[in-house]
């Protein structure tokens, strides 16, 4: 029942329809494309096409000869597509919707897509214990994960669990058809209205739109303040050199916790780097510890393995 009710909020939201070809590039086993894919399909009459594993090249020449109306995608598969050469002859013309889930879009990445494929890039968020919750169907803003879809609720609550006004962080807050009962052998997780707690630090603005500012569980106490890594990182990820980074804590000697920076680019150094930040974050903000690394561990998905970061610094 869970699952038929998440495919109908992507059938609902997406209008999805037995005329719609989906192409899932990640597969079902994946939470977000079992739901956008799989259960969208089954409940609609689309016909799915699955890969046994991502090529480019094969996912273009899937999507042209099967007129493709709808391609799933994660963030990684967005950026190989958007960089490809295409000519005119082979852009394919059928597509109307390409979704990305399990991570954010770039301007940029989303620019080039539109320039090769004629559409933007749209983006979804859910979770394995809800299931697709949010989508965004609008170019913009690209910054945004979207509006909840089709029979979905939420709630923005801060750390008084106290429900937030419009453009305030706090934590988001899920209640739908197709979201879990509760952990195996485990207290409930959800509240008494029987809202599930997503562990992300959101805004929401006044037209409903969401925007992620970083996951609850990673920010940082120093001294009673405390650091968004996400936005620590939004400041790195400028520096001029910058490829990637990753923004974590660490305990000192002392046991306090200390905001340590992880990047991985060219004519990298500290010195430079520590002026950069102080000019554009408060002191408490700005990583005691910087270290430059080859590549940052991803996993199949390409999203940051951030436990292989977590090791202690002294």
């Amino acid at each position: 029942d869970n699952l038929t009710s998440e495919g109908i909020s992507y059938r609902n939201t997406f209008a999805i329809n037995p005329e719609d070809r989906i192409l899932s590039l990640p597969p079902v086993y994946h939470s977000y494309c079992l739901g956008a894919g799989c259960m969208a399909s089954l409940v609609s009459g689309a016909s799915l096409y699955l890969s046994r594993r991502f090529v480019y090249r094969n996912a273009l020449r899937v999507t042209c000869e099967k007129d493709i109306t709808i391609m799933l995608l994660v963030p990684i598969m967005a950026r190989s597509l958007a960089n490809m050469y295409l000519t005119e002859q082979t852009r394919p013309r059928s597509l109307r919707v390409a979704l990305v889930g399990a991570g954010p879009i770039s301007k940029d990445v989303n620019s080039r897509f539109v320039d090769k494929f004629g559409i933007n890039l749209l983006s979804n968020y859910g979770s394995t214990e809800t299931g697709g919750v949010i989508s965004r169907l609008t170019p913009e803003p690209i910054d945004s994960i979207g509006r909840p879809m089709d029979g979905v609720e939420l709630k923005v609550k801060d750390e008084h669990l106290k429900s937030c006004g419009f453009n305030h962080e706090g934590e988001l807050w899920i209640r739908c058809g197709g979201m879990f009962s509760g952990y195996l052998n485990a207290e409930s997780e959800l509240d008494e209205g029987g809202f599930y707690a997503t562990g992300d630090i959101v805004v929401q603005d006044p037209e409903g739109y969401i925007f992620i500012k970083g996951r609850k569980k990673n920010i940082i106490n120093i001294g009673g303040k405390k650091v968004n890594p996400s936005k620590v990182e939004a400041v790195l990820s400028q520096y001029a050199g910058v490829k990637e980074c990753a923004v974590v804590s660490y305990k000192k000697i002392n046991q306090e916790e200390g905001v340590r920076a992880i990047l991985v680019g060219d004519g990298l150094n500290e010195r430079d780097l520590r002026t950069y930040c102080k000019s554009l974050l408060n002191q408490y903000e700005t990583p005691s510890v910087f270290e430059f690394w080859k590549s940052l561990p991803r996993n199949e998905l390409g999203k940051i393995v951030r436990d292989l970061l977590n090791k202690k610094v002294d």
